[in-house]
């Protein structure tokens, strides 16, 4: 009896080990399941780093570029006043030259009739 008891132990105690080398296998595979999840997250994490930094880049530009616009509409703004001016000189000379012309057609007039 001492033997079959003996055998019964020696049983369990296998089954016993089956058991934990089953669950070490499980453990084991849910260990290298975190660290290829893991290792996905920081290569997505680093790939996030990497487009934030483009989005920074790519905003310091717009930035500038806003710049770059903001000074040549004040550029063109400064040309068209300058041209205004211009052409306002421009009439008053047309302007005189046509009373100029008119006063000297009126005198040239007045002088032959008389």
């Amino acid at each position: 009896e001492e033997v079959k008891k003996g055998l019964e132990l020696t049983n369990q105690a296998g089954e016993s080990l089956v058991n934990i080398n089953n669950a070490t296998i499980n453990v084991i595979d849910l260990v290298t399941q975190v660290a290829t999840a893991s290792e996905e997250q920081s290569s997505t994490s680093e790939l996030i780093s990497r487009s934030i930094e483009g989005i920074s880049q790519v905003s310091h530009e717009s930035a500038a570029g806003v710049e770059q616009i903001s000074r040549t509409a004040d550029d063109l703004t400064r040309l068209t006043e300058n041209l205004q001016n211009m052409m306002n000189t421009f009439k008053i000379y047309a302007d005189e030259k046509v009373e100029s012309r008119t006063i000297h057609l009126t005198a040239k007039a007045e002088l032959e009739t008389v």
